[in-house]
Parts: C-alpha cells; structure tokens; sequence
C-alpha cells in the first residue's frame, strides 16, 4: 500500500495533477534528445508546432475536474477522470514517433560505428519510455499502484544505457553534463530555502535575489563551457581532417615517386636508346635528323618531369666537385651556336675577368643554363640576346638579355612556377612543358645562388640574373662533396 507524505487532499490532487503534466514533458525531452543525436532537423519548427497542439489540451483540463474528478477518502487517491488517460495517449505517441523517427534516421548516418551509438541510445531511450508508460496505465486501470511503481525501473536501462554511451563513444560531453547538474542541483537547493517556516520577509527576499544571481550566473558559466566544448570539438575534427589530409597526401607522395622509378624505368631508358641509334643514322636522311631533334625534344620533357618528381621529394642527387663556371658557360653557348646563328641577329657574350671557380654538379647547373637559354630563343623576336658575365666580392653573376615577347600580365608573379607556358610571336614555334624555368631555379637555389628575372618593355624583351657563390662549398641536406 502506498503511504503519502502529507494526509491533506488538496496537497495529494495538486501533487497528482502535477505529475500527469510532467510525465508527457519526459517523453517530450526524449523525442528532442533523440532528434539532437541524429542531428539537426528541417523540420524543427513543425516539431514544436505539433508538440504544442498535442499537450495544449493536457494543459486546459489540468486545473479543471476533467482531470482528476475527486478524492477517495478510503484509499487517499485521487479519482482520475476519463480525459486523463489521454496523458498515455500522448506518451504512447511519443514512442510511436521516436521508434519511427529512428528507423527513418538510422539508415542515412554516414558510418557503421555512427549507427551503432545512435541505435543503442535510440534502445535504451525507447525501453525506458515503454516501461515507464506500462507502469502508470497498469497502476491507473488497475488501482495496484504498487505495480505501478516497478515503472522507474525502466530509468535504470535508460542509466546503463547512456553511462555506457558515455564511456564508449563520449557520445555526450561529461564535463557540460555534470556542471549543467550540478548547477541545476544547486538552483533548487537555493530555492528550496524559500520554504521554510519562520522567516523574515528580508530573508526571503535576500534568498530570491540570490536565487536569481545564481541563475544569472549559471546561465553564462554553461554558455562559456558550451563554447569551449564546441571549439574543443572543432580541433579535434579538424586535427582529425589534417591527419586524413597528410595520410592521402603521404599515399600520392609515395605515388610520385613510384612513378618517378617506373618512368625511368619504362620510358626514358627505351627513348634515350632508340635516340642513339637514330644519332647513327641521322645523316643519311634529313628526316631522320628531323626525328632525332622530335626524340630529343621529347627526352627533355621526360627528363625535365623527373627532375621536378624528385626535387618536390627532395630525392634529387647531386655531385658538387670544383668546377670553372666560365667554361661551363662556354659550353652551354657552344650548343646553341647552330640555333643562335639561325635566330638571333645581334649576340654579344661578354666575359669580365675575375675567379670563376666554384663547388658544383656540373651536369645538372649546366642543365639549368640550358633551360634559361632554350626560354629566351624559343620566344626570341629575332633581335638580340646579349650574355654578361662577371665575378665580384664571392659572388658570380650571370645576366642573360633577349628580346623575347611574353605576356606581362600573367607571367611576371607566375614565370618560376610549374606548368606555365609563354605565348610568343610564333606560337607554332613554341614547344614546351612549362618546367624549364621552374627546374633552373630550383637547382639554382640548391647550389646557393639565386634566380631573378626583371621584365622590360614588352618589347625589350627581359633579363634573366643569375647569381652564384664562387669558391664555396656548398651542401644539401647536410652531405658534404
């Protein structure tokens, strides 16, 4: 038999009446717990609209004797009147919904670990509501309200439910949950003061007062919680992005320089060999020698692909020995003698004296020197190209003059970057891969020195300078020549 705590009537029926409000209320708060873990919903606006069409009548009849028709002075239990049991039909509603909402939500979540927290909080939510609404209709239509009460065991599921969530998946943030508790704990604590028997009317103002600072300051200390929460969470999903971002990008890097190996491989061992047996060959047939300038042109841009996979994976060896820079430059202009003679109508070298000795790998700075040089007579205007070099205070400069016709709008912020490409006055005679310049600078650097390029008149054309250390040894990567 169920003994009350106070033998007043109206006391029991205002307590009774009371609890059949909060009851739907639970099931309410379920619902949006629900909704909130499976994310924010389109229709929340229609939610609240249909959530407050159904308790408005609920809270009509409360204070009206269409809720509670009377007392039993026998039992000391308030009567219930029919319309109160359409507290259960709003309950039986509620799980009706949740367990729909759920299955309608469960499929659409992204992963399977995602599913699987959602689905046993969704469990554990529905088990206790159903327990929780069995108890009250078996107490109501039966009077055994001692039965009735083996309902709050449905709150232990729901417990063990959410504390494993908790500790599982920290489905929820344990820090914004305690203080919201405890918060809430001593709020009511507070409030509970006001009453007391015998105190003063300033007593019971100053305990308002409190009550409602309190409040005040509750309510901002979770608001700035919350936020740190969020911002917490946003680290640790964007930590989470920029490890999967490195992962793919160490897959492609590794892509790169498996490709790098293959094409070697693959792709210029075969065309530098049939490039060597077309050389045998060439002057039999002029084209034949049109064919072995086409395969070199096509050696070089291989090569030139190559060079920039290895020096992005700072892969790229280099073998620094003491070399004459002059000579090297002699050189250079020695191989374009043929194209200069062709294209060019002033050329002018001019060679100042000085120390031109320096630590360097001589093939590959020697390279560089021929992309710059390939820039300025693949987009030469048939003027001149004029080459000054000098040695002053450590340093070797190189300028390199010409006449050629570029895109100043474009070209000026973008010339030392991958894949641009120069329009010229001949387009036709344009073939490249966009990498010439970009691969010079990078060996440049790697040997100490600098590449810089000043833009004249589109007219004049432009001039390449290009600055070295002699006399130096220089590193990478901490090896030594």
């Amino acid at each position: 038999m169920t003994t009350w705590a106070s033998n007043r009537s109206d006391v029991i029926m205002f307590v009774w009446s009371l609890t059949i409000l909060v009851e739907p209320l639970v099931h309410m708060g379920c619902l949006a717990l629900v909704m909130a873990l499976y994310g924010k919903d389109e229709s929340k606006l229609k939610v609240e609209r249909i959530l407050i069409l159904l308790y408005a009548p609920l809270l009509l009849i409360a204070p009206t004797s269409y809720l509670l028709s009377g007392f039993d002075i026998s039992i000391c239990f308030p009567v219930e009147a029919p319309l109160s049991f359409y507290s259960y039909v709003i309950e039986i509603v509620f799980i009706i919904w949740i367990i729909d909402y759920v299955r309608s939500k469960h499929f659409s979540a992204q992963s399977t670990e995602l599913k699987r927290q959602n689905l046993l909080f969704s469990l554990g939510t529905i088990l206790f509501l159903t327990i929780f609404t069995a108890g009250n209709v078996i107490g109501s239509t039966t009077g055994n309200w001692n039965v009735g009460q083996g309902a709050l065991f449905g709150l232990h599921i729901f417990i063990s439910f959410f504390a494993y969530l908790i500790a599982k998946y920290r489905i929820f943030n344990i820090k914004m949950v305690g203080s919201q508790v405890l918060i809430a704990a001593f709020l009511i604590l507070i409030f509970s003061l006001l009453f007391l028997d015998r105190l003063l009317v300033f007593q019971r103002i100053l305990i308002f007062l409190t009550f409602i600072f309190c409040s005040v300051l509750g309510y901002f200390f979770i608001k700035g919680l919350k936020r740190e929460v969020e911002l917490k969470q946003e680290l640790e999903l964007r930590a989470a992005e920029l490890l999967s971002s490195n992962n793919k990008l160490k897959f492609v890097n590794d892509l790169k320089s498996e490709f790098a190996s293959l094409a070697t491989h693959h792709i210029l061992t075969p065309l530098t060999a049939i490039k060597g047996n077309i050389s045998l060959i060439e002057n039999q047939n002029k084209y034949v020698r049109d064919l072995d300038k086409l395969m070199s042109n096509l050696v070089n841009v291989v090569r030139d692909f190559l060079d920039v996979a290895r020096i992005e994976n700072e892969e790229i060896a280099y073998d620094f020995k003491m070399i004459e820079f002059r000579h090297l430059l002699e050189n250079v202009v020695e191989i374009f003698e043929d194209k200069i003679r062709d294209r060019v109508k002033h050329f002018h070298v001019s060679i100042s004296k000085g120390n031109y000795r320096m630590t360097a790998d001589e093939d590959k700075l020697k390279q560089a020197i021929i992309n710059i040089f390939e820039n300025t007579l693949k987009y030469g205007n048939n003027g001149f190209l004029k080459i000054t070099l000098k040695s002053k205070d450590g340093k070797i400069m190189l300028k390199i003059s010409d006449d050629a016709v570029r895109n100043l709008a474009v070209l000026p912020k973008r010339l030392f970057e991958k894949l641009v490409l120069e329009g010229g006055k001949d387009e036709a005679l344009i073939i490249g891969n966009g990498l010439g310049i970009y691969v010079a600078k990078k060996i440049i650097i790697a040997h100490g020195g600098g590449l810089s390029i000043k833009f004249k008149k589109e007219s004049d054309g432009v001039d390449f300078f290009i600055n070295l250390p002699s006399e130096q040894f220089v590193t990478l990567q901490g090896i030594e020549p």
